[in-house]
Protein backbone atom coordinates (compact mmCIF):
# COMPACT_ATOMS: atom_id res chain seq x y z
CA UNK A 1 0.00 0.00 0.00
CA UNK A 2 1.12 3.28 -1.11
CA UNK A 3 1.98 6.13 1.28
CA UNK A 4 -0.61 8.26 -0.41
CA UNK A 5 -2.99 5.36 0.50
CA UNK A 6 -2.24 5.74 3.86
CA UNK A 7 -3.16 9.01 4.09
CA UNK A 8 -6.00 9.43 2.19
CA UNK A 9 -7.13 6.27 4.47
CA UNK A 10 -6.19 7.74 7.81
CA UNK A 11 -8.14 11.29 6.95
CA UNK A 12 -11.29 9.01 6.05
CA UNK A 13 -11.35 7.09 9.01
CA UNK A 14 -10.35 9.94 10.96
CA UNK A 15 -13.33 12.49 9.44
CA UNK A 16 -15.89 9.76 10.03
CA UNK A 17 -14.64 9.51 13.81
CA UNK A 18 -14.54 12.65 14.24
CA UNK A 19 -18.21 13.24 13.48
CA UNK A 20 -19.58 10.17 15.10
CA UNK A 21 -17.28 11.15 18.47
CA UNK A 22 -18.81 14.78 18.03
CA UNK A 23 -22.39 14.09 17.88
CA UNK A 24 -21.88 11.22 20.39
CA UNK A 25 -21.19 13.49 22.80
CA UNK A 26 -23.36 16.18 22.04
CA UNK A 27 -26.11 14.10 21.94
CA UNK A 28 -25.15 12.37 25.56
CA UNK A 29 -24.39 16.06 26.85
CA UNK A 30 -27.69 16.77 25.85
CA UNK A 31 -29.25 13.17 27.37
CA UNK A 32 -27.18 14.15 30.50
CA UNK A 33 -28.67 17.30 31.02
CA UNK A 34 -32.48 15.89 30.98
CA UNK A 35 -31.45 13.15 33.08
CA UNK A 36 -30.18 15.05 35.77
CA UNK A 37 -33.53 17.13 35.84
CA UNK A 38 -35.40 13.99 35.62
CA UNK A 39 -33.92 11.85 37.55
CA UNK A 40 -31.18 13.29 39.79
CA UNK A 41 -27.44 12.43 40.59
CA UNK A 42 -28.11 9.03 42.23
CA UNK A 43 -29.14 7.53 39.05
CA UNK A 44 -25.89 8.96 37.30
CA UNK A 45 -24.42 7.33 40.32
CA UNK A 46 -25.90 4.01 39.65
CA UNK A 47 -24.91 3.94 35.69
CA UNK A 48 -21.33 4.77 36.04
CA UNK A 49 -21.39 1.79 38.97
CA UNK A 50 -22.77 -0.59 36.88
CA UNK A 51 -20.39 0.09 33.75
CA UNK A 52 -17.53 -0.72 36.02
CA UNK A 53 -18.47 -3.73 37.58
CA UNK A 54 -19.17 -4.82 33.95
CA UNK A 55 -15.69 -3.57 32.89
CA UNK A 56 -13.96 -5.52 35.29
CA UNK A 57 -15.64 -8.37 33.47
CA UNK A 58 -13.93 -7.77 30.89
CA UNK A 59 -11.17 -8.67 32.20
CA UNK A 60 -12.36 -12.28 30.53
CA UNK A 61 -11.02 -11.22 27.69
CA UNK A 62 -7.49 -11.81 28.00
CA UNK A 63 -6.03 -10.11 25.60
CA UNK A 64 -7.67 -12.51 23.17
CA UNK A 65 -8.68 -9.76 20.51
CA UNK A 66 -5.19 -7.59 20.63
CA UNK A 67 -3.82 -11.17 19.93
CA UNK A 68 -5.34 -11.91 17.15
CA UNK A 69 -6.05 -8.33 15.17
CA UNK A 70 -2.31 -8.21 15.47
CA UNK A 71 -1.74 -10.92 13.52
CA UNK A 72 -4.65 -10.15 10.29
CA UNK A 73 -2.35 -7.31 9.74
CA UNK A 74 0.61 -9.32 7.92
CA UNK A 75 -2.36 -11.02 5.96
CA UNK A 76 -3.96 -8.47 4.57
CA UNK A 77 -0.86 -6.20 3.62
CA UNK A 78 -0.37 -9.77 1.76
CA UNK A 79 -3.89 -10.47 0.20
CA UNK A 80 -3.60 -13.91 2.25
CA UNK A 81 -7.04 -14.60 2.15
CA UNK A 82 -7.15 -17.93 3.54
CA UNK A 83 -5.17 -17.16 6.76
CA UNK A 84 -7.51 -13.95 6.89
CA UNK A 85 -10.68 -16.56 7.16
CA UNK A 86 -9.22 -18.54 9.60
CA UNK A 87 -7.92 -15.83 11.90
CA UNK A 88 -12.09 -14.63 11.81
CA UNK A 89 -13.42 -17.89 12.57
CA UNK A 90 -10.87 -18.19 15.49
CA UNK A 91 -11.87 -14.33 16.76
CA UNK A 92 -15.53 -15.36 16.60
CA UNK A 93 -15.71 -18.95 18.54
CA UNK A 94 -13.37 -16.87 20.81
CA UNK A 95 -15.53 -14.25 21.59
CA UNK A 96 -18.39 -16.12 21.85
CA UNK A 97 -16.92 -18.33 23.87
CA UNK A 98 -16.30 -14.52 26.17
CA UNK A 99 -19.23 -13.72 26.17
CA UNK A 100 -20.98 -16.59 27.79
CA UNK A 101 -18.49 -16.31 30.64
CA UNK A 102 -19.14 -12.56 31.25
CA UNK A 103 -22.52 -13.71 31.34
CA UNK A 104 -22.17 -16.35 33.90
CA UNK A 105 -19.95 -14.12 36.06
CA UNK A 106 -22.27 -11.22 35.59
CA UNK A 107 -25.08 -13.17 37.13
CA UNK A 108 -22.76 -14.74 39.52
CA UNK A 109 -22.11 -11.05 40.58
CA UNK A 110 -25.94 -9.73 41.35
CA UNK A 111 -25.48 -10.95 45.01
CA UNK A 112 -22.96 -8.83 45.82
CA UNK A 113 -24.29 -5.47 44.18
CA UNK A 114 -25.42 -3.85 47.61
CA UNK A 115 -22.00 -4.70 48.82
CA UNK A 116 -20.55 -2.47 46.12
CA UNK A 117 -23.14 0.43 47.08
CA UNK A 118 -22.96 2.70 50.68
CA UNK A 119 -26.04 4.28 50.29
CA UNK A 120 -28.41 6.43 48.09
CA UNK A 121 -30.14 3.50 46.58
CA UNK A 122 -33.27 4.70 44.44
CA UNK A 123 -36.38 3.34 45.97
CA UNK A 124 -38.48 3.30 42.94
CA UNK A 125 -36.53 0.62 40.90
CA UNK A 126 -35.08 -2.66 41.40
CA UNK A 127 -31.07 -2.74 41.10
CA UNK A 128 -31.06 -6.12 40.02
CA UNK A 129 -33.64 -5.94 37.00
CA UNK A 130 -31.18 -2.77 35.86
CA UNK A 131 -28.06 -4.73 36.46
CA UNK A 132 -29.46 -7.42 34.39
CA UNK A 133 -30.34 -5.46 31.31
CA UNK A 134 -27.06 -3.36 31.53
CA UNK A 135 -25.66 -6.76 31.42
CA UNK A 136 -27.27 -8.47 28.48
CA UNK A 137 -26.24 -5.13 26.57
CA UNK A 138 -22.39 -5.85 27.18
CA UNK A 139 -22.78 -9.42 26.29
CA UNK A 140 -24.14 -8.57 22.90
CA UNK A 141 -21.36 -6.38 22.09
CA UNK A 142 -19.18 -9.50 22.51
CA UNK A 143 -21.40 -11.77 20.38
CA UNK A 144 -20.75 -9.51 17.14
CA UNK A 145 -16.70 -8.53 18.23
CA UNK A 146 -15.79 -10.25 14.99
CA UNK A 147 -17.37 -7.78 12.88
CA UNK A 148 -15.32 -4.44 14.18
CA UNK A 149 -12.05 -6.24 14.23
CA UNK A 150 -12.23 -7.38 10.67
CA UNK A 151 -13.51 -3.59 9.53
CA UNK A 152 -10.23 -2.60 11.97
CA UNK A 153 -7.63 -4.59 10.59
CA UNK A 154 -8.59 -3.82 6.87
CA UNK A 155 -8.62 -0.06 7.77
CA UNK A 156 -12.29 0.59 6.94
CA UNK A 157 -13.38 1.87 10.87
CA UNK A 158 -15.25 4.96 8.58
CA UNK A 159 -18.23 2.41 7.82
CA UNK A 160 -18.00 1.26 11.94
CA UNK A 161 -18.71 4.89 12.49
CA UNK A 162 -21.37 5.54 9.71
CA UNK A 163 -23.39 2.73 11.44
CA UNK A 164 -22.52 3.95 15.11
CA UNK A 165 -23.67 7.53 14.07
CA UNK A 166 -26.68 6.28 13.16
CA UNK A 167 -27.08 3.93 16.07
CA UNK A 168 -26.36 7.23 18.34
CA UNK A 169 -29.27 9.56 16.97
CA UNK A 170 -31.77 6.46 17.56
CA UNK A 171 -30.79 5.64 20.58
CA UNK A 172 -30.49 9.16 22.11
CA UNK A 173 -33.74 10.58 20.46
CA UNK A 174 -35.39 7.39 21.90
CA UNK A 175 -34.28 7.56 25.38
CA UNK A 176 -34.63 11.77 25.55
CA UNK A 177 -38.17 11.16 24.65
CA UNK A 178 -38.40 8.46 27.32
CA UNK A 179 -37.44 10.45 29.84
CA UNK A 180 -39.66 13.29 28.97
CA UNK A 181 -42.48 11.75 28.54
CA UNK A 182 -42.12 8.78 31.37
CA UNK A 183 -39.45 9.61 33.44
CA UNK A 184 -39.34 5.91 33.98
CA UNK A 185 -35.72 4.88 34.17
CA UNK A 186 -36.53 1.23 33.18
CA UNK A 187 -37.77 2.74 29.64
CA UNK A 188 -34.36 4.37 29.41
CA UNK A 189 -32.12 1.67 30.19
CA UNK A 190 -34.15 -0.87 27.80
CA UNK A 191 -32.98 0.66 24.80
CA UNK A 192 -29.51 -0.16 24.82
CA UNK A 193 -30.07 -3.19 24.36
CA UNK A 194 -32.94 -2.97 21.58
CA UNK A 195 -30.20 -0.69 19.69
CA UNK A 196 -26.48 -2.71 20.22
CA UNK A 197 -28.56 -5.58 17.89
CA UNK A 198 -29.74 -3.18 15.60
CA UNK A 199 -26.49 -1.74 15.44
CA UNK A 200 -24.53 -5.24 15.30
CA UNK A 201 -26.65 -6.37 12.53
CA UNK A 202 -25.72 -3.77 10.41
CA UNK A 203 -22.21 -4.21 10.93
CA UNK A 204 -22.93 -7.64 9.92
CA UNK A 205 -24.06 -6.79 6.80
CA UNK A 206 -21.28 -4.23 5.77
CA UNK A 207 -18.85 -6.96 6.39
CA UNK A 208 -20.43 -9.17 4.09
CA UNK A 209 -19.88 -6.59 1.70
CA UNK A 210 -16.10 -5.14 2.41
CA UNK A 211 -15.04 -8.55 2.99
CA UNK A 212 -17.17 -10.78 0.20
CA UNK A 213 -14.12 -13.63 0.07
CA UNK A 214 -13.97 -14.79 3.75
CA UNK A 215 -17.04 -17.31 3.13
CA UNK A 216 -16.64 -20.88 2.72
CA UNK A 217 -13.98 -23.70 4.53
CA UNK A 218 -11.63 -22.63 6.87
CA UNK A 219 -8.22 -24.38 7.08
CA UNK A 220 -6.44 -24.19 10.26
CA UNK A 221 -3.70 -22.21 11.20
CA UNK A 222 -0.11 -22.95 10.99
CA UNK A 223 1.94 -24.14 14.11
CA UNK A 224 3.76 -20.35 13.52
CA UNK A 225 0.90 -18.08 13.76
CA UNK A 226 -0.86 -20.22 16.55
CA UNK A 227 2.23 -19.90 18.30
CA UNK A 228 2.62 -16.37 18.16
CA UNK A 229 -1.31 -15.78 19.01
CA UNK A 230 -0.32 -17.56 22.14
CA UNK A 231 2.14 -15.55 23.26
CA UNK A 232 0.51 -12.51 22.26
CA UNK A 233 -2.39 -13.73 24.22
CA UNK A 234 -0.83 -14.63 27.28
CA UNK A 235 1.31 -10.80 27.16
CA UNK A 236 -1.96 -9.09 26.42
CA UNK A 237 -3.87 -10.64 28.88
CA UNK A 238 -1.65 -9.34 31.40
CA UNK A 239 -2.36 -5.96 30.22
CA UNK A 240 -6.27 -6.63 29.76
CA UNK A 241 -6.08 -8.01 33.41
CA UNK A 242 -4.00 -4.72 34.87
CA UNK A 243 -6.31 -2.42 32.59
CA UNK A 244 -9.13 -3.42 34.31
CA UNK A 245 -7.80 -2.63 37.86
CA UNK A 246 -6.39 0.91 36.49
CA UNK A 247 -9.87 2.01 34.44
CA UNK A 248 -12.37 0.39 35.92
CA UNK A 249 -12.12 0.30 40.02
CA UNK A 250 -12.38 3.79 40.53
CA UNK A 251 -16.15 4.14 40.61
CA UNK A 252 -16.52 1.01 42.07
CA UNK A 253 -14.32 2.29 45.09
CA UNK A 254 -16.45 5.80 45.04
CA UNK A 255 -19.61 4.13 45.20
CA UNK A 256 -18.55 1.76 47.92
CA UNK A 257 -17.05 3.95 49.97
CA UNK A 258 -18.29 7.47 49.53
CA UNK A 259 -21.91 6.49 48.31
CA UNK A 260 -24.07 6.88 45.00
CA UNK A 261 -24.58 10.70 45.03
CA UNK A 262 -20.46 11.93 44.89
CA UNK A 263 -20.17 9.22 42.08
CA UNK A 264 -22.91 10.36 40.49
CA UNK A 265 -20.69 13.96 40.51
CA UNK A 266 -17.46 12.68 39.72
CA UNK A 267 -19.44 10.99 36.64
CA UNK A 268 -20.77 14.72 35.32
CA UNK A 269 -16.42 15.18 34.90
CA UNK A 270 -15.63 12.12 33.55
CA UNK A 271 -17.63 12.43 30.62
CA UNK A 272 -16.37 15.71 30.34
CA UNK A 273 -13.04 13.84 30.54
CA UNK A 274 -14.25 11.04 28.23
CA UNK A 275 -15.29 13.07 25.67
CA UNK A 276 -12.33 15.06 25.49
CA UNK A 277 -9.86 11.62 25.61
CA UNK A 278 -12.03 10.44 22.70
CA UNK A 279 -11.41 13.67 20.48
CA UNK A 280 -8.22 12.91 21.24
CA UNK A 281 -8.19 9.07 20.71
CA UNK A 282 -9.15 9.91 17.34
CA UNK A 283 -5.20 10.51 16.33
CA UNK A 284 -4.38 6.83 17.75
CA UNK A 285 -7.67 5.41 17.25
CA UNK A 286 -8.07 5.55 13.56
CA UNK A 287 -4.20 5.43 13.16
CA UNK A 288 -3.75 2.35 14.60
CA UNK A 289 -4.45 -0.10 11.80
CA UNK A 290 -2.59 2.40 9.54
CA UNK A 291 0.58 2.09 11.93
CA UNK A 292 -0.45 -1.43 12.14
CA UNK A 293 0.19 -1.89 8.11
CA UNK A 294 3.18 0.55 7.72
CA UNK A 295 5.18 -1.67 10.34
CA UNK A 296 4.73 -4.78 8.67
CA UNK A 297 5.69 -3.19 5.41
CA UNK A 298 8.29 -0.56 5.95
CA UNK A 299 11.61 0.11 8.17
CA UNK A 300 11.64 0.94 11.65
CA UNK A 301 13.52 4.08 10.73
CA UNK A 302 10.78 5.20 8.75
CA UNK A 303 8.39 4.16 10.73
CA UNK A 304 10.14 6.68 13.86
CA UNK A 305 10.42 9.60 11.83
CA UNK A 306 6.23 9.12 11.56
CA UNK A 307 6.19 8.24 15.30
CA UNK A 308 7.80 11.73 16.37
CA UNK A 309 5.15 13.73 13.87
CA UNK A 310 2.29 11.92 15.65
CA UNK A 311 3.88 12.25 18.93
CA UNK A 312 4.15 15.68 18.45
CA UNK A 313 0.52 16.07 17.00
CA UNK A 314 -0.65 14.45 20.47
CA UNK A 315 1.59 16.51 22.91
CA UNK A 316 0.18 19.47 21.49
CA UNK A 317 -3.50 18.07 21.86
CA UNK A 318 -3.07 16.35 24.90
CA UNK A 319 -1.41 19.95 26.36
CA UNK A 320 -4.38 22.51 24.73
CA UNK A 321 -7.30 20.10 26.30
CA UNK A 322 -5.56 19.71 29.53
CA UNK A 323 -5.85 23.74 29.93
CA UNK A 324 -9.09 24.26 28.67
CA UNK A 325 -10.38 21.03 31.32
CA UNK A 326 -8.51 22.88 34.18
CA UNK A 327 -9.64 26.13 33.56
CA UNK A 328 -13.22 25.63 31.75
CA UNK A 329 -14.83 21.95 33.80
CA UNK A 330 -16.05 23.88 37.00
CA UNK A 331 -17.48 27.12 35.27
CA UNK A 332 -18.69 24.90 32.37
CA UNK A 333 -20.37 22.42 35.36
CA UNK A 334 -22.05 25.19 37.28
CA UNK A 335 -23.52 26.80 33.85
CA UNK A 336 -25.12 23.37 33.04
CA UNK A 337 -26.31 22.46 36.24
CA UNK A 338 -27.84 26.58 36.96
CA UNK A 339 -25.57 27.30 39.69
CA UNK A 340 -26.10 24.21 41.73
CA UNK A 341 -22.72 23.85 43.69
CA UNK A 342 -23.29 20.31 44.52
CA UNK A 343 -22.37 19.29 41.30
CA UNK A 344 -19.24 20.78 41.79
CA UNK A 345 -15.55 18.98 43.09
CA UNK A 346 -12.99 21.14 44.65
CA UNK A 347 -10.16 22.64 42.40
CA UNK A 348 -7.37 20.39 44.07
CA UNK A 349 -9.61 17.10 43.09
CA UNK A 350 -9.91 19.00 39.74
CA UNK A 351 -6.20 19.24 39.15
CA UNK A 352 -5.69 15.50 39.92
CA UNK A 353 -7.91 14.50 37.11
CA UNK A 354 -6.40 16.73 34.54
CA UNK A 355 -3.00 15.19 35.14
CA UNK A 356 -4.17 11.98 35.08
CA UNK A 357 -6.21 13.38 31.81
CA UNK A 358 -2.14 14.68 30.77
CA UNK A 359 0.20 11.31 31.59
CA UNK A 360 -2.60 8.96 29.70
CA UNK A 361 -3.11 10.76 26.43
CA UNK A 362 0.51 11.85 26.15
CA UNK A 363 1.48 8.26 26.57
CA UNK A 364 -1.18 6.44 24.19
CA UNK A 365 0.45 6.96 21.07
CA UNK A 366 3.74 5.31 22.39
CA UNK A 367 1.51 2.40 23.71
CA UNK A 368 -0.21 2.17 20.48
CA UNK A 369 3.07 1.83 18.32
CA UNK A 370 3.75 -1.21 21.18
CA UNK A 371 1.02 -3.45 20.56
CA UNK A 372 0.80 -2.32 16.71
CA UNK A 373 4.83 -3.37 16.97
CA UNK A 374 4.01 -6.90 18.97
CA UNK A 375 5.81 -6.02 21.59
CA UNK A 376 3.05 -6.90 24.15
CA UNK A 377 5.46 -9.67 25.59
CA UNK A 378 8.29 -7.08 27.08
CA UNK A 379 5.43 -5.24 28.31
CA UNK A 380 3.47 -8.00 30.03
CA UNK A 381 3.95 -6.75 33.53
CA UNK A 382 3.54 -3.25 33.12
CA UNK A 383 -0.35 -2.91 33.84
CA UNK A 384 -0.25 -5.80 36.17
CA UNK A 385 2.10 -3.37 38.20
CA UNK A 386 -0.11 -0.92 37.84
CA UNK A 387 -3.45 -2.03 38.49
CA UNK A 388 -2.23 -3.43 41.62
CA UNK A 389 -0.78 0.13 42.93
CA UNK A 390 -3.94 1.57 41.77
CA UNK A 391 -5.74 -0.30 43.64
CA UNK A 392 -4.08 -1.21 46.93
CA UNK A 393 -3.20 3.26 46.86
CA UNK A 394 -6.61 3.92 45.82
CA UNK A 395 -8.03 2.16 48.74
CA UNK A 396 -5.65 3.61 51.22
CA UNK A 397 -5.46 7.17 50.03
CA UNK A 398 -9.59 7.46 49.97
CA UNK A 399 -9.60 6.27 53.44
CA UNK A 400 -7.65 9.28 54.36
CA UNK A 401 -8.83 11.85 51.73
CA UNK A 402 -11.73 10.99 50.57
CA UNK A 403 -12.54 10.94 46.73
CA UNK A 404 -9.12 13.06 45.76
CA UNK A 405 -7.68 10.19 47.24
CA UNK A 406 -8.84 7.92 44.77
CA UNK A 407 -7.59 9.50 42.04
CA UNK A 408 -3.94 10.02 43.96
CA UNK A 409 -4.27 6.29 43.81
CA UNK A 410 -4.31 6.20 40.16
CA UNK A 411 -1.82 9.08 39.51
CA UNK A 412 0.50 6.96 41.91
CA UNK A 413 0.10 4.08 39.53
CA UNK A 414 0.69 5.96 36.07
CA UNK A 415 4.28 6.69 37.49
CA UNK A 416 5.06 3.44 38.74
CA UNK A 417 4.95 2.08 35.58
CA UNK A 418 3.28 3.15 32.20
CA UNK A 419 5.20 6.96 32.24
CA UNK A 420 8.38 5.50 31.83
CA UNK A 421 8.33 1.85 30.90
CA UNK A 422 5.70 2.42 27.04
CA UNK A 423 8.77 4.28 25.89
CA UNK A 424 11.48 1.93 27.30
CA UNK A 425 10.33 -0.70 25.37
CA UNK A 426 9.28 0.95 22.04
CA UNK A 427 13.09 2.33 21.90
CA UNK A 428 15.08 -0.86 23.09
CA UNK A 429 13.16 -2.96 21.18
CA UNK A 430 12.09 -1.58 17.95
CA UNK A 431 13.51 1.76 17.15
CA UNK A 432 16.81 0.53 18.78
CA UNK A 433 17.52 4.11 19.96
CA UNK A 434 18.53 6.43 22.09
CA UNK A 435 16.09 7.10 24.40
CA UNK A 436 17.06 10.81 26.06
CA UNK A 437 15.61 12.64 22.98
CA UNK A 438 12.35 10.99 24.36
CA UNK A 439 12.72 12.05 27.57
CA UNK A 440 14.02 15.71 26.32
CA UNK A 441 10.89 16.28 24.16
CA UNK A 442 8.35 15.20 27.38
CA UNK A 443 9.79 16.91 29.96
CA UNK A 444 10.16 20.33 27.67
CA UNK A 445 6.07 20.28 26.92
CA UNK A 446 5.47 19.45 29.82
CA UNK A 447 6.85 22.38 31.67
CA UNK A 448 5.89 24.61 28.70
CA UNK A 449 2.18 23.15 28.97
CA UNK A 450 2.21 23.48 33.03
CA UNK A 451 3.66 27.71 32.31
CA UNK A 452 0.90 27.66 29.72
CA UNK A 453 -1.76 26.44 31.98
CA UNK A 454 -0.39 28.67 34.81
CA UNK A 455 -0.90 31.97 32.74
CA UNK A 456 -4.27 30.77 31.65
CA UNK A 457 -5.65 30.31 35.23
CA UNK A 458 -4.52 33.98 35.84
CA UNK A 459 -5.77 35.81 33.04
CA UNK A 460 -8.61 34.03 33.76
CA UNK A 461 -9.34 34.74 37.09
CA UNK A 462 -9.01 38.46 36.40
CA UNK A 463 -12.96 37.95 34.40
CA UNK A 464 -15.08 39.47 36.94
CA UNK A 465 -17.89 37.96 34.71
CA UNK A 466 -20.10 34.66 35.50
CA UNK A 467 -22.79 32.43 33.48
CA UNK A 468 -22.85 31.81 29.58
CA UNK A 469 -20.99 35.43 29.28
CA UNK A 470 -17.83 34.98 31.58
CA UNK A 471 -16.92 30.76 30.18
CA UNK A 472 -17.23 31.97 26.36
CA UNK A 473 -14.21 34.80 27.70
CA UNK A 474 -12.16 31.91 29.43
CA UNK A 475 -12.67 29.87 26.46
CA UNK A 476 -11.50 32.13 24.23
CA UNK A 477 -8.29 32.75 26.61
CA UNK A 478 -7.97 28.94 26.81
CA UNK A 479 -7.80 28.91 22.90
CA UNK A 480 -5.58 31.37 22.18
CA UNK A 481 -2.90 31.67 25.25
CA UNK A 482 -1.64 27.84 25.00
CA UNK A 483 -1.35 27.41 21.21
CA UNK A 484 0.02 30.79 20.91
CA UNK A 485 2.63 29.57 23.72
CA UNK A 486 3.50 26.73 21.34
CA UNK A 487 4.00 28.11 18.05
CA UNK A 488 6.31 30.77 19.59
CA UNK A 489 8.28 27.54 21.83
CA UNK A 490 8.10 25.32 18.31
CA UNK A 491 7.65 27.00 15.38
CA UNK A 492 10.77 26.31 14.21
CA UNK A 493 11.19 22.17 14.81
CA UNK A 494 11.22 19.99 12.11
CA UNK A 495 7.98 17.92 13.92
CA UNK A 496 6.09 21.49 13.59
CA UNK A 497 7.43 22.19 9.65
CA UNK A 498 5.72 18.58 9.05
CA UNK A 499 2.84 18.72 10.68
CA UNK A 500 2.25 22.17 8.57
CA UNK A 501 3.84 20.68 5.41
CA UNK A 502 0.89 17.87 5.70
CA UNK A 503 -2.04 20.57 6.65
CA UNK A 504 -1.17 22.67 3.46
CA UNK A 505 -1.40 19.09 1.02
CA UNK A 506 -4.51 18.46 2.76
CA UNK A 507 -5.70 21.71 1.71
CA UNK A 508 -4.46 21.86 -1.57
CA UNK A 509 -6.18 18.28 -2.18
CA UNK A 510 -9.36 19.75 -1.41
CA UNK A 511 -9.14 22.88 -3.49
CA UNK A 512 -8.50 20.51 -6.45
CA UNK A 513 -11.48 18.32 -5.66
CA UNK A 514 -13.76 21.00 -5.24
CA UNK A 515 -12.74 22.65 -8.60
Amino acid sequence: MEQESRKKILIRNTQFGAVKTIIQYLLQFVLRTIFIYVLGKEYLGLNGLFANILGCLSIVELGVGTAIVFSMYKPIVDQDIEKIKSLNALYKKSFRIIALIILCLGVAIMPLLKVLIKSDIPTDINIYIIYAITLFNTVLGYLWAHNRALLFAYQRSDIESKIGILQILLISVSQIVLLLTTKNYYAYIICAPIFTIVENLLLSRSVKKVCPNLKGKVQKLDKDTTKEIKRNIVASSMTQIGGVFVTSTDNILISSILGLAILGVYTNYATIILSITACIALVTNNARSTIGNLIASKSSDYVYEKYKIFNFIMYWLTGFCAICLLCLSNPFILLWTKGATDYLLTFSVVVVLIINFYISNTLSLTATFNVSAGLMWHNKWKTIVQGLVNLVFSILFARWWGIIGIFLGTLASYVATPLWLDSHVLYKHYFKKNITSYWIKYILFTLITLLSAVICLSVCGLIPFGGLTGLVLKGLICLAVPNIIYLLCFFKTEEFKECLNLIKNFINKKRKQDM
